[in-house]
C-alpha cells in the first residue's frame, strides 16, 4: 500500500523536526531558520491538500468568469478587440488543459493583463472603467479566498472574522 500524501508530508516533518533540526549547529541560524520554514510549509501543505483542488477549481471558474466578462465589455480599436479575442482563446484552451488548472489560470490572467494594456492604447473610456471595476471586484474576492486558504498561518489579524473554507467553496 502506498502511503497517503498526508502521511508522507507528516513523515517529512517528523524527519526534519526530530533528526535534521537537532543536528544543525546552533551557530548556523540561517540553516535552522530555513529548515523551520520548510517544516512550516510542509505542515501547511498537509492542512491544505484536501481542499487544494477545490480551491483551484474555484479560482479557475472565477478567472474564466472575469475573462468572459471583461472580453465582452471591452470596446475599442483593433488592439482591444484582438486582445479580447486572445482572452476568449485562453478560456477555451483552459477548458482543454485537464487537471493543470494553475496553467489555465496563469494563461487567462496573462491574457486579461494584455487586454488591459490594449485597452490603454485604444479602448473606450467607459468600457475601460467597467473593466477596472470588474477586476477590482474579482481581486477582492480572490484576496478573501487566499486569506481563508492561508488562515492557518495566523498572519491575518482578522482571522476570526473570516468565513470557513467550506463557506468559501
Amino acid at each position: 500500500m502506498t502511503p497517503s500524501i498526508k502521511n508522507r508530508l507528516s513523515s517529512m516533518v517528523h524527519a526534519l523536526t526530530d533528526i535534521i533540526l537537532p543536528a544543525i549547529d546552533s551557530d548556523n541560524s540561517l540553516a535552522r531558520e530555513q529548515a523551520e520554514l520548510v517544516v512550516a510549509h510542509l505542515t501547511l501543505i498537509g492542512r491544505q491538500i484536501d481542499k487544494a483542488s477545490d480551491f483551484d477549481r474555484l479560482e479557475l471558474r472565477a478567472v474564466i468568469n472575469l475573462g468572459r466578462t471583461v472580453s465582452a465589455i471591452a470596446l475599442g480599436g483593433s488592439h482591444t478587440s484582438e486582445a479580447a479575442d486572445t482572452v476568449t482563446a485562453a478560456i477555451k484552451a483552459a477548458a482543454h488543459e485537464g487537471d493543470d488548472r494553475q496553467e489555465g489560470i496563469r494563461s487567462i490572467n496573462h491574457a486579461i493583463e494584455q487586454l488591459i494594456r490594449a485597452c490603454n492604447i485604444d479602448g473606450e473610456k467607459a468600457s475601460n472603467e467597467k473593466i477596472a471595476a470588474k477586476i477590482i471586484a474579482h481581486t477582492k474576492a480572490q484576496s478573501l479566498r487566499d486569506r481563508v486558504l492561508f488562515a492557518a498561518t495566523n498572519f491575518d489579524a482578522e482571522k476570526d472574522s473570516l468565513p470557513s473554507q467550506e463557506e468559501i467553496l
